[in-house]
């Protein structure tokens, strides 16, 4: 349970990192050179996209054991859930950015780095509250799977 829980919380951060670096410095940049404030911008937007796509990641269908280790399992349909989870994480991504950058841009530069902290502690509280949760409901000791991690 516990290298389930660690390789997911890993996963979803760098995964989450990657999305907010480049659809963040993207979004960033085209609404930087709108507002002729481009490293502010691209600031309040990685930001943005880095909470939107960790907060996509909290949600049951990707905390599900066994959602993510689909990927070429079966025929060709094993791969469309991956497919679909990694574009709702973008999407999250893009919206949180979009979000950020339009509605909270004042707010984000004046946020302090406990604030944030807490935020992000606090996303991070819940995506483990939810992947011990599905881990729980999934990977009962009747069931044995691969992806389970229960060895």
């Amino acid at each position: 349970m516990i290298a389930f829980i660690f390789s997911r919380l890993i996963g979803h951060t760098f995964l989450s990192i990657f999305v907010a670096v480049i659809f963040g410095s993207i979004i960033g940049l085209v609404v930087g050179a709108i507002r002729r404030r481009i490293q502010d911008t691209i600031y309040v937007s990685i930001v943005g996209s880095f909470l939107g796509s960790i907060l996509v990641c909290i949600i049951p269908p990707i905390t599900t054991p066994g959602s993510l280790e689909g990927w070429g399992v079966g025929s060709g349909l094993g791969s469309i859930v991956v497919l679909f989870t990694f574009f709702f994480i973008a999407l999250g991504g893009i919206v949180g950015s979009f979000i950020t950058t339009t509605f909270a841009f004042g707010w984000f530069l004046k946020l302090k780095t406990k604030w944030f902290l807490w935020i992000v502690g606090g996303l991070y509280m819940m995506m483990l509250i939810s992947l011990i949760y599905n881990h729980l409901m999934y990977c009962s000791s009747s069931i044995s799977s691969s992806f389970c991690y229960t060895k």
